[in-house]
């Protein structure tokens, strides 16, 4: 299985809130290969792969496959360890600039923002 299959696989809750609005939840098992390696003391979720859910999870809203374009912005607050609940709410005006915050136990863990576009 790759890691595009593994984060989807990781996502635990997908839904479309509102037009241009979705709430999905996710946990990353300690077997997940991103951790490998990043880093092996202390596992933490590498940010491309938090990029990458959020691709996945607009991909899913969009219903046709995406790829990313560019990343406007990608700010991580706190590391997301392995086993953890993570929280993403994602907002967007036109389907394919995305905005999102992910959130674990009431902490910002982080904030990014993508394009993306058709395959």
């Amino acid at each position: 299985m790759n890691i595009t299959e593994q984060i989807e696989n990781s996502i635990t809750q997908f839904s479309a809130r509102s037009e241009g609005s979705i709430f999905a939840q996710a946990v990353f098992a300690s077997d997940f290969s991103g951790f490998d390696g990043h880093f092996p003391q202390q596992s933490i979720l590498p940010g491309i792969c938090q990029i990458e859910l959020c691709r996945i999870l607009g991909q899913q809203y969009n219903n046709m496959p995406l790829i990313l374009k560019e990343t406007k912005l990608a700010k991580f607050f706190s590391p997301i360890m392995q086993n953890e609940k993570i929280e993403i709410s994602m907002t967007t005006r036109n389907n394919f600039r995305w905005e999102a915050e992910i959130i674990c136990n009431g902490e910002r863990k982080a904030q990014i923002v993508i394009v993306l576009e058709k395959k």
